[in-house]
């Protein structure tokens, strides 16, 4: 199972500021804590945000909360209950125009975690999915902790658990809730455990898993958004990279990413590798000193 984060705070970065930085090479940047979270207020939050057409920002950490740049306007926007709603929205948000699209990891009975649409004012919430635990398999999925990647009308996401292996899920799942479709069942020759949302080109998707895979340390794969074509691109391997928990970042034909673990000696990576499985590099690997 997913392993706690140990932190309890977020520190966000005004956009504005951090561009002047980039842009000027300055030396003299400031950090700015603007929110510490209260058990009230929600806690440990560990996902990006997103922000809004006026320069709002989104996200989760247990519950959906909203803040601006400058630390000012905190609010809750949605206060799960585990009653009905379910609970434990860790994975961020999706923005599109008003509305806000996420998942929860957990809620009442049998359910294994939910996606679900609000709007940004707190209002409208809708459960669009439910994944639950019949007879003890979670075939449609379970535990969601990665936010959901949304092209036209369709939403695509991953599950740690569940599935026909129990291993995960890749899934997709229309605005209104109609259409749910398992399009991959992990399992632990294509990689499992996937932990971390996914990114779309064109009809493809393209995302990682924590473990499996031939050499046992997880993958990077694609699969199309009909659920053809899947094909691992890379297996980790411990010694080189491995166990990505994070989502790619594609540019062009190329993807970048992190892993946790890299050479043994270090402490994770920062890879490349193009679109059609060539060209693995690391870029980067971090030192014990560096994080």
């Amino acid at each position: 199972m997913k392993v706690g984060i140990k932190h309890s705070r977020i520190w966000l970065f005004c956009t504005l500021a951090v561009a002047l930085c980039v842009s000027t090479n300055a030396t003299g940047q400031t950090f700015t804590m603007i929110k510490s979270f209260g058990l009230s207020e929600g806690a440990t939050p560990q996902s990006q945000l997103v922000q809004g057409a006026d320069g709002t920002l989104y996200g989760a950490a247990g519950i959906i909360f909203k803040i601006q740049p400058d630390g000012t306007g905190f609010a809750v926007v949605k206060q799960f209950t585990n009653s009905v709603d379910g609970s434990g929205s860790v994975g961020g948000v999706t923005l599109s125009g008003s509305t806000l699209y996420g998942t929860t990891v957990s809620g009442p009975g049998s359910q294994r975690g939910s996606v679900f649409r609000m709007n940004i004012d707190g209002t409208g919430y809708t459960l669009l999915k439910i994944f639950t635990n019949s007879d003890g398999a979670s075939i449609d999925g379970a535990f969601p902790y990665a936010s959901l990647t949304l092209s036209d009308n369709t939403l695509y996401g991953t599950t740690y658990l569940g599935g026909s292996s129990n291993l995960g899920v890749v899934f997709k799942v229309n605005t209104d809730g109609t259409a749910f479709a398992v399009l991959k069942n992990c399992n632990a020759i294509d990689g499992s455990y996937p932990e971390a949302a996914l990114v779309v080109s064109g009809s493809t998707l393209y995302g990682t898993t924590v473990n499996w895979g031939i050499t046992g340390d997880g993958t990077v794969f694609k699969v199309n958004t009909d659920g053809t074509g899947f094909a691992v691109l890379k297996n980790f391997a411990f010694g080189e990279a491995a166990n990505s928990f994070s989502a790619p970042a594609l540019s062009g034909t190329t993807l970048y990413g992190t892993t946790a673990q890299s050479d043994g000696v270090g402490r994770g990576t920062v890879f490349k590798i193009n679109t059609d499985g060539t060209g693995f590099v690391v870029l980067r690997n971090f030192a014990r000193s560096e994080g």
